[in-house]
């Protein structure tokens, strides 16, 4: 004879299910209601993840960690507040003058008419061929409606940049706070494990951020590079706003395939709204990049450089760039 026996229903695990539901539900939308606070939050402590290491080596030497921490901070503060103070001015600049030299020649309204106006200006000064230039006017409205786009899009962004002056404020002080105290947060992130999962997890964090603290250290080295290397060639050849242009470049080089496909737009840009650089000379100037950007930073310097910072081989660090 075969016995079935069924689970008895467990009515306090049920009620205790659906309590943690519903309270984590309520935490999710109460941190969306508050979503514009993650943002300063996280780069503050990313800041003190990255500085976090050098403040370890300063308490192995005998020194506290206030005092290791502020060393450190104000140190970094220190370098970051004079690029800042150099290369900002000069970047808001240069991106101005580009931005007026190029809406000289590309009216960012809706007027066909105007567009094709200003486009024929640009190809006769290169004197581009019949075909370039029946194809390029072909695409006026185009051209016109992409750049109108990309003026609004970025007065937006700059709105928004200087609506949230206050993180200037708020991000180095809890930036401070939070390298001061990284090891006391830690701890007691820890302590919401269960204790048998508890020694595994800190095992897992503590190889995870070593080794994205490390792909951040160098990723920053590269775009510093890469930026000075743009502006160098840049300023060689003698094109406009060079030093804005370099330091976009900078940026941009984070994001893949698109960060340097912009970065050669801006540049064909310039020259084009310059009228002092050749279509021939140009093509040597964005050929000259794509040889700096890809094969040069994308196949030498990024994979030794990330590569030495988490501890992986040139030959592994081209392969997941690949």
């Amino acid at each position: 004879m075969v016995e079935i026996r069924f689970g008895t229903f467990d009515a306090a695990r049920v009620r205790r299910n659906l309590l943690i539901a519903v309270c984590l539900a309520v935490v999710l939308w109460l941190a969306y209601l508050v979503r514009e606070v993650w943002l300063p939050l996280l780069i503050a402590f990313l800041i003190a993840l990255v500085l976090d290491p050098l403040v370890d080596r300063m308490e192995a030497r005998g020194w506290s960690r206030l005092k290791g921490s502020l060393l450190i901070f104000a140190a970094f503060f220190v370098v970051t507040s004079g690029t800042l103070a150099l290369t900002v001015p000069a970047v808001i600049t240069e991106t101005m003058a580009m931005t007026k030299s190029i809406s000289e020649y590309i009216p960012s309204g809706d007027s066909e008419s105007a567009t094709k106006a200003s486009l024929r200006r640009i190809l006769k000064k290169v004197h581009a061929s019949p075909v370039m230039s029946d194809t390029v006017l072909g695409a006026s409205a185009q051209i016109s409606a992409a750049f109108g786009k990309s003026t609004t899009y970025v007065g937006d962004a700059a709105k928004g940049v200087m609506s949230n002056l206050l993180w200037v404020v708020v991000i180095p002080i809890v930036a401070f706070y939070a390298l001061k105290d990284f090891h006391i947060i830690y701890a007691r992130m820890l302590m919401l494990v269960p204790h048998e999962q508890r020694s595994l997890t800190q095992n897992m964090v503590n190889e995870i951020t070593t080794i994205f603290v490390g792909y951040l250290r160098g990723l920053l080295v590269v775009c510093a590079l890469n930026a000075a290397a743009t502006a160098a060639l840049l300023f060689a050849f003698r094109v406009p706003n060079a030093i804005a242009l370099g330091a976009i470049a900078g940026l941009l080089y984070v994001v893949p395939y698109f960060g340097p496909v912009l970065t050669y737009v801006m540049v064909v840009g310039a020259c084009i709204s310059s009228g002092e650089i050749s279509v021939q000379m140009t093509l040597i100037i964005i050929s000259l990049l794509i040889v700096l950007h890809s094969l040069i930073f994308d196949q030498i310097i990024t994979p030794r450089i990330i590569g030495n910072h988490v501890g992986l081989h040139p030959i592994f660090s081209i392969v997941a760039l690949l």
